[in-house]
């Protein structure tokens, strides 16, 4: 039994194997594997990511009003004078919650 053309097989299974490497298929991928490959990576965010940047963008935001009140504040803490009236903190605590749970 004798051989013949096996340089010219062996040539196109080079190339083909070739052409598979440079569009990043191969022989064993299924299409839809196929399909990922060439679409790329892809980045899920989660809800907790999105609501952390939400509230971060929403505290570059600035309210001359709102710096004059913590700057107020800052000042009483630093000279003894910030009274805390924890009746008052307890109730918006509470009512915080409620707003959480609600």
């Amino acid at each position: 039994m004798k051989i013949q053309n096996q340089s010219v097989q062996l040539d196109a299974y080079v190339k083909a194997a070739a052409q598979g490497k440079q569009t990043g298929q191969t022989r064993d991928q299924n299409p839809k594997q196929q399909n990922i490959a060439l679409r790329g990576d892809r980045v899920d965010i989660s809800h907790g990511s999105k609501l952390l940047n939400k509230v971060n963008q929403t505290m570059k935001i600035n309210e001359p009003e709102r710096a004059a009140k913590v700057e107020k504040i800052k000042e009483q803490i630093q000279n003894g004078t910030y009274n805390v009236e924890p009746e008052k903190i307890a109730n918006a605590m509470l009512s915080d919650l409620i707003k959480d749970l609600g």
